[in-house]
């Protein structure tokens, strides 16, 4: 499991909400958020924690199929959002990479949900978005 500072992930979403103005502080997560998420690491609390249970994620869609209507190549489709629970009593979503009711282009797509505990644990949710049709 990997671990980061919750602290140190909360500066790091303030200096999205400022224009930028922290990236030459943090220049890797303009590049790929999640990745700098995973890849995080805080000597200061590794070990620091017992918890190594990651939190439980709760209704993760199964792939959803879905037909364009003639002569489109998108669709707008929707579902129930994942939710999660953890033992620690507290959990962080960390964001999802479509939303419900999202346009989809013929083809297939892959949609993640991505939570924490406080110690840093975390779980995914993934699941696929099929589209088919004749492209328009």
């Amino acid at each position: 499991m990997k671990k980061f500072d919750l602290r140190t992930i909360d500066m790091l979403f303030l200096c999205l909400h400022v224009a930028f103005s922290c990236y030459s502080l943090f220049p890797v997560l303009f590049h790929d958020p999640l990745t700098a998420f995973h890849n995080f690491q805080n000597p200061h609390i590794s070990g620091g924690s017992s918890d190594i249970v990651p939190p439980q994620i709760f209704n993760c869609p199964s792939d959803i199929r879905a037909t364009t209507p003639p002569g489109t190549n998108t669709i707008i489709v929707s579902w129930i959002e994942p939710t999660a629970e953890d033992d620690s009593g507290s959990v962080y979503f960390l964001g999802r990479s479509h939303a419900p009711y999202t346009s989809f282009n013929i083809g297939l797509t892959t949609v993640t949900y991505t939570f924490a505990d406080e110690a840093g644990n975390i779980a995914s949710c993934t699941f696929n978005i099929i589209v088919s049709g004749k492209k328009g």
